[in-house]
């Protein structure tokens, strides 16, 4: 069994992309493997797109209302032709995760045709709302001319989602009635949004706290860790998913110390169940200094810590050592690291965002302290961010 949509681009080329369900090798597992068929390196072989996708993917399954399932699901993205050499690969990032998710929810039988053609994107990744918008530029009104000149067949019997939205330019509105006009036999969709029958965006919760890397690979930089819950009503549907580059080790400490700390703070009392997605940075990382990132972006989610204001961010970085009174932040007050973290936070803070560093680096930073407090910076040393009530 299989689904597939599609996005004619100019030049002849074409995006197809095709879900299919594959045999589970492990039977509490739910996977979705990624795979690529003569895309462009900038998506295939980037740990940033990958993440995107895979990010895409879990959110709107999460916003489905869909528990965890004991399933595999192979997502294969082709590319079909040459594409211009001018043609954006965020734009075709775009395409990319809307067609997937799409013909994931098609495999699912959450999305009623199973051949679908599209042209449009979702903005900026906002998959909790999922409002279909048109692609930027004149790229829309270029994909539609391409699709209008896709051969009758290629449309026959499908489905043609497009952003209603793109009424309001009037090229788009006279390239619509060209496309309905060539390609008659496929049922047009204009679409406000594409968020399935009995989604769950209202009951979706989310929070991001950035924190610096200075150890990775590709360089040093300030990440955000990003978690989404939704309460679910069985333990059966319940789980926590991670999605990001990071390494199986890191994935499974992030379970057992959201796990942790959710039973520290009683956040997982009897009755309460959560479906979670965590998306980690794209910049790869190891070691523990992500974890107060990861507490506090949690706690924020359940509602139990106060969200920055608009257009403010939170920065946090520390290691967390669980008691049984509660967990302490730590980290080794290596002076060469800590004057690297600090650095790294003061060039990419701004005025009326927050840091939160280990409380053991208070006495070693006095120095420093002074340039935060300057630049508008609000700072804190943070020791037991959780105690048990």
């Amino acid at each position: 069994m299989n689904a597939t949509v599609c996005t004619a681009l100019p030049g002849g080329a074409c995006l197809r992309v095709t879900a299919q369900s594959l045999q589970a090798a492990d039977a509490a597992r739910s996977e979705v493997l990624l795979g690529f068929d003569n895309m462009p390196r900038s998506i295939s072989h980037s740990k940033a797109s990958r993440t995107d996708l895979q990010a895409a993917l879990r959110t709107a399954r999460m916003l489905d209302g869909e528990p965890a399932q004991a399933a595999q699901v192979e997502i294969t993205f082709g590319l079909q032709g040459a594409l211009p050499a001018d043609f954006p690969g965020d734009v075709l990032l775009a395409l990319a995760q809307l067609n997937a998710v799409l013909a994931e929810r098609s495999l699912r039988g959450l999305w009623a045709a199973s051949r679908i053609w599209t042209v449009g994107c979702i903005g900026e990744g906002d998959w909790e709302r999922a409002m279909l918008q048109a692609l930027p530029g004149p790229w829309q009104q270029r994909c539609l001319e391409a699709l209008s000149a896709r051969p009758p067949e290629d449309l026959r019997g499908c489905q043609l989602i497009l952003p209603s939205a793109a009424q309001a330019d009037p090229v788009v509105v006279t390239l619509l009635e060209a496309t309905k006009t060539c390609h008659p036999q496929a049922h047009c969709l204009l679409a406000s949004h594409v968020r399935p029958e009995g989604g769950h965006a209202s009951g979706m919760r989310s929070a991001k706290v950035w924190f610096p890397i200075t150890g990775a690979q590709e360089g040093a930089g300030l990440e955000p860790l990003e978690l989404m819950l939704r309460r679910v009503t069985s333990a059966a549907s319940a789980g926590i998913e991670v999605v990001g580059p990071a390494s199986p080790a890191i994935a499974e400490q992030v379970r057992e110390l959201l796990h942790a700390t959710r039973r520290l703070g009683r956040l997982d009392a009897q009755g309460l169940y959560w479906q979670t997605l965590v998306r980690l940075p794209a910049l790869a990382f190891n070691g523990q200094s992500y974890q107060l990132a990861l507490l506090l972006a949690d706690r924020m989610a359940h509602g139990c810590e106060f969200h920055m204001p608009p257009g403010r961010r939170l920065f946090a970085t520390g290691a967390l050592h669980l008691t049984d009174t509660g967990c302490e932040v730590h980290l080794p007050p290596e002076r060469a690291a800590m004057l690297q973290k600090c650095a790294l936070l003061l060039r990419n803070a701004g005025r009326g965002d927050r840091v939160l560093l280990p409380g053991n680096w208070a006495s070693a930073l006095q120095e420093t302290t002074p340039a935060f407090a300057e630049r508008g910076i609000s700072l804190a040393f943070v020791r037991h961010p959780v105690a048990v009530p």
